[in-house]
């Protein structure tokens, strides 16, 4: 009980404000800044527990809702472009793949006798 009391009270001194970029570190200037805790503070503002990927620096910040939704779509969109990096490589290593299984049937270095249980 004490431990969310001291935290209402240390969020109740954060002045709420808009952050252009939440993503980018205040420290290092990374664009890897992501929430570890959230919860809505009032009707209007989000109070978030951040950290940067690159450096690991924390912080908390108290922000608006055009904020956080702009964070929102930021993290949104940084997970779309992960996820087509990571299908692009999973393509790419598939395709080198096949590439060698190709080569090795040419040179008859594998036969069916090779796939047989």
């Amino acid at each position: 009980m004490l431990k969310r009391f001291l935290l209402w009270r240390r969020r109740r001194a954060l002045p709420g404000r808009t952050y252009p970029d939440l993503q980018l570190c205040l420290e290092c200037g990374a664009d890897s800044v992501h929430p570890v805790e959230w919860e809505p503070f009032g009707e209007t503002h989000w109070w978030m527990a951040l950290r940067c990927g690159a450096c690991w620096n924390c912080s908390e910040v108290l922000v608006d809702d055009d904020s956080a939704q702009r964070f929102d779509r930021a993290l949104d969109s940084a997970q779309h472009q992960m996820v087509l990096a990571a299908d692009r490589l999973r393509l790419e290593s598939m395709s080198a793949q096949a590439e060698r299984l190709a080569v090795a049937l040419d040179r008859d270095l594998i036969g069916a006798d090779d796939f047989r249980s």
